[in-house]
């Protein structure tokens, strides 16, 4: 049985790899990853940073502190997506958290 669970860097998986999966999380902690963060959710999908390819995954899950966040231009608008998500849930009885 393959594994389900393959473990790539931002910088270093392969596009065919990231798309492939069923679902994708990613995880990123610390201000040393807020430049990857960015480029990979905010800039150009390319190549030279195969983890933009996230942004055309249809089953993608982001979870990072306010560290690894802080390069994102637009954190602000993600926060409040964020909050409206969660209180979207809570009027329809939706438990989970994304």
């Amino acid at each position: 049985m393959a594994n389900p669970v393959t473990v790539l860097g931002l910088a270093t998986g392969s596009t065919g790899t990231i798309l492939r999966a069923k679902q994708l999380v990613l995880l990123a902690f610390g201000s040393s990853e807020a430049p990857a963060v960015a480029a990979a959710l905010e800039g150009p999908v390319s190549s030279a940073m195969p983890g933009s390819v996230i942004q055309q995954h249809p089953q993608a899950r982001i979870i990072i502190d306010e560290d690894a966040a802080a390069e994102l231009a637009h954190a602000q608008y993600y926060r409040h997506a964020w909050r409206s998500a969660q209180d979207l849930r809570a009027v329809n009885g939706v438990g989970g958290c994304g």
